[in-house]
């Protein structure tokens, strides 16, 4: 699951990898509930159960408030603090029946971080959520 799905690109990444089995490859936006919801109902289809879930779409626009982009920030913002929090309530029932784990990635940049940059608040979220 990405910001925006460049399909094309995870396919080709798929086929690098090789026909393997144990992989399933979804194309989706990580801050669109339907498409989170679809990619774990995919994944039930496939496996039957979900043992673990790592949440660890997000991006960075590396910018700063005075010169950035306020689309990308939204779509920054919705993808690294929502992203997470729609993959944990779409696995959270089937994770339950497993007793499954959730792994929330985070990144260095929320604790120490830019002056001006939102990407680091947006990172110090997922340990706040833990």
């Amino acid at each position: 699951m990405t910001p925006s799905p460049p399909t094309a690109r995870l396919r080709d990444f798929a086929a690098e990898l090789g026909d393997s089995k144990g992989l399933l490859t979804i194309a989706g936006n990580a801050a669109e509930y339907a498409d989170v919801r679809a990619a774990v109902e995919a994944t039930l289809k496939e496996f039957g159960r979900i043992d673990t879930i790592v949440a660890n779409a997000g991006f960075a626009t590396h910018d700063t408030v005075a010169e950035g982009d306020p689309a990308q920030w939204t779509d920054m913002v919705l993808t690294n603090v929502l992203g997470p929090a729609l993959l944990i309530r779409a696995a959270i029932d089937a994770l339950k029946e497993t007793k499954g784990r959730i792994v929330l990635v985070g990144s260095v940049a929320g604790f120490v971080n830019g002056p001006g940059n939102i990407y680091g608040a947006t990172m110090g979220v997922p340990p706040a959520r833990a």
